[in-house]
């Protein structure tokens, strides 16, 4: 009986993690529910069970790892709306020959009913993301980080947390036009996948 009360803490401990949006926190409840596999497996002498989750265990302690080892570096999300604001005015001119590289339509864009998600790196402004709402999809004008390789890797951690509270607001779906192929691929990594019926359209569902 003891050996079962093993197992069924491993799959509470796993379904826990499904509910967190913190990636640390899902790392730690996943890495915590895959050793009590190993254990559970271990002790029923199901060494295939406690081969797997012993190799999960250790693929969750290399991403806490990374993922401690970006705390370094501050990573912040500032959300404010993005009409008239003074503020994305001035992060939008500094960069606007970058971001026109992947938004050329960046000069006809309207900011009315929209918003702005600021990505902060060390409380500076380093990216911004502009969406407006409609019918409970995030319709997305503007998605430009200015960060190098390195450091986008401790950025997109916070954006996949953000993501998850747009989800638990309630939102369908997220959709961005986007023409450069590099910056598709970078979607499509980030989950995206383009529709097959509209050109250079991107869509993630929320739910």
């Amino acid at each position: 009986m003891t050996i079962e009360y093993i197992g069924y803490a491993g799959s509470l401990l796993w379904l826990l993690s499904l509910t967190m949006s913190n990636s640390i926190k899902l790392r730690i409840f996943s890495l915590l529910g895959a050793g009590a596999y190993t254990l559970y497996g271990y002790l029923l002498n199901a060494y295939p069970v406690s081969i797997v989750n012993g190799i999960i265990v250790l693929l969750n302690i290399y991403h806490i790892y990374r993922l401690k080892r970006r705390d370094g570096d501050l990573f912040n999300i500032l959300e404010i709306p993005a009409e008239n604001s003074r503020y994305l005015h001035n992060f939008l001119e500094q960069h606007k020959n970058d971001i026109r590289k992947y938004f050329p339509e960046i000069d006809d864009i309207s900011l009315k009913n929209c918003y702005a998600v600021f990505t902060l790196k060390n409380f500076m402004p380093v990216g911004v993301c502009i969406y407006e709402i409609k019918s409970g999809i995030i319709d997305i004008k503007i998605d430009y980080m200015s960060l190098n390789s390195g450091d986008l890797k401790g950025a997109v951690s916070h954006y996949m947390d953000y993501r998850q509270s747009l989800k638990e607001k309630g939102y369908k779906e997220m959709v961005v036009k986007v023409t450069h192929n590099k910056y598709k691929k970078y979607l499509s990594s980030l989950g995206y996948t383009e529709d097959a019926t509209m050109n250079n359209i991107l869509r993630i569902p929320l739910t």
